[in-house]
C-alpha cells in the first residue's frame, strides 16, 4: 500500500468496527511515521489539533476510533472526487496522525496528554468563536 488515501479509499461504502481496524494498526503506524518525518506538512499541525480536538468530543476510545476513520474514509473520497491535491495532503496528514492516535487510545498506549490537552484546547477556542459569530447573527434577527 502506497499511501493513507489508497489505504482508506479501499473502505469506502464500507461499515468497519474498531476491531477490524484495529487489524490494519501495522500499517497506519507505518503511515504516522513516514508523516512525522515531513516537515514540510508541520503546516497543518493547528488544523490537525483542532481535528483532534473534535474527535475528543466522544468520551469511548472505541466510539472515536469508529467515527474518526469513516469520516477518514469520507475525507478522503471527497478530495480525491474534487481531484484538490492540497486537500488530499492535509487529509493524509491529519488522519495518518490522528488515527495512529485513536488506535494508541483504544489499545491504551502512551498517551501524550500535553498534545490532547492542546487538541481539546484548539477545538473549544473555535467552538468558542462559532459560538460568537452564531450570537451575533441571532441579534439580528430579532
Amino acid at each position: 500500500m502506497g499511501n493513507i488515501k489508497d489505504f482508506l479509499l479501499q473502505f469506502k461504502n464500507q461499515t468497519i468496527e474498531e476491531n477490524e481496524i484495529i487489524k490494519h494498526k501495522d500499517i497506519i503506524k507505518e503511515f504516522a511515521q513516514n508523516i512525522r518525518k515531513k516537515d514540510d506538512l508541520k503546516e497543518y499541525y493547528d488544523v490537525f489539533l483542532t481535528t483532534l480536538g473534535y474527535s475528543y468530543r466522544l468520551e469511548n476510545a472505541a466510539q472515536r476510533l469508529y467515527y474518526t476513520f469513516g469520516e477518514a474514509v469520507t475525507a478522503m473520497d471527497i478530495a480525491n472526487l474534487t481531484k484538490d491535491e492540497k486537500l488530499l495532503e492535509i487529509n493524509e496528514y491529519i488522519y495518518s496522525l490522528i488515527l495512529d492516535i485513536c488506535i494508541d487510545e483504544f489499545l491504551q498506549n502512551n498517551i501524550d496528554e500535553e498534545e490532547k490537552n492542546n487538541a481539546i484546547s484548539s477545538y473549544k477556542k473555535l467552538e468558542a468563536q462559532k459560538s460568537k459569530e452564531n450570537s451575533k447573527y441571532h441579534t439580528y434577527q430579532y
